[in-house]
């Protein structure tokens, strides 16, 4: 209400050594483009919507501010609409029960937000929380959404999993950037994920590097290729699993594929002179990546 925005300005005016005024205003920020740490000047700046906050990082590791905040309380990240990126990283449970309900409450009030263009979930243990579950409202709904990125994180058969359901109730037209890196997610889990990316018409690059892919994995992106609506322009499957195997289903699916420019299969040491040999001497125009 009034009260608690009056509040809020009070706030904000001692701590930049502002006078009381009627009319105080939040406190404007230069550098619009500049990723802001949370700590309780940047959590006031987002109570107020202040414009000038468009990149926030909430590190869970490094910020004792972030694990501080009653997030069950604070669910304002949900109502600003100028936060357009949003970093999540150093989410680790370590069986601390009240934290991991911390990290779920933080993570309901994502879940109401329309407007963050870019979600980055980075070096989490994602293994003991239902994240993907939590913010599937923010999935289904934020059609502003442009590009994923969860790298580097632990990622259970059941995470994977509410992920590839997460994005299949995803805005079919938002999504233009997935990258999935270094999260070591198995061949099946794999080919569950890709195949609910078949509906999203407007993704144009798709990193995978660092995973655990295999044929399964290979005959999903080999259905993706082919769905006509495809628009994938850039396909990273450097250090994974792949073999000779995998690349003649890769071949294949790409015989009447136009729009692949990249294709990157460097370091999985299983593709042999013949799985080379097999790319090098396809119809398609795709540059291939990888050793020769």
């Amino acid at each position: 209400g009034e009260e608690d925005l009056g509040n809020i300005m009070s706030q904000m005016a001692a701590m930049s050594g502002i006078g009381d005024s009627d009319n105080e205003e939040c406190p404007d920020d230069d550098d619009d483009d500049a990723s802001v740490g949370l700590d309780e000047h940047a959590l006031l700046l987002i109570k107020c919507n202040d414009l000038s906050v468009t990149s926030l990082i909430v590190d869970w590791e490094e910020d004792e501010f972030a694990c501080s905040v009653d997030w069950g309380n604070e669910g304002c990240i949900g109502e600003n609409t100028h936060v357009k990126k949003l970093s999540i990283t150093g989410f680790y449970d370590e069986e601390v029960e009240a934290t991991r309900k911390n990290f779920e409450a933080f993570c309901k009030g994502l879940a109401r937000n329309r407007s963050i263009e870019h979600l980055e979930i980075n070096d989490c243990d994602l293994s003991s929380v239902a994240l993907f579950s939590i913010l599937s409202p923010f999935f289904e709904d934020n059609t502003n959404l442009r590009r994923l990125d969860v790298s580097s994180c632990t990622m259970n058969v059941e995470c994977t999993r509410m992920f590839a359901k997460a994005l299949e109730v995803c805005n079919d037209r938002s999504l233009e950037r997935i990258e999935l890196d270094c999260n070591e997610i198995d061949d099946e889990p794999a080919g569950e994920i890709i195949a609910a990316l078949n509906r999203h018409r407007n993704l144009v690059k798709l990193s995978l590097l660092g995973n655990n892919i295999e044929r399964n994995g290979c005959v999903a992106l080999g259905n993706l290729l082919q769905n006509p609506t495809c628009k994938l322009k850039e396909l990273y499957l450097n250090r994974n699993s792949i073999d000779d195997e995998c690349v003649t289903v890769l071949v294949n699916a790409l015989a009447n594929n136009t729009i692949l420019e990249k294709l990157d299969l460097s370091n999985n040491h299983s593709i042999t002179a013949t799985g080379w040999q097999a790319l090098s001497t396809s119809d398609s125009k795709v540059k291939a990546v990888g050793e020769k």
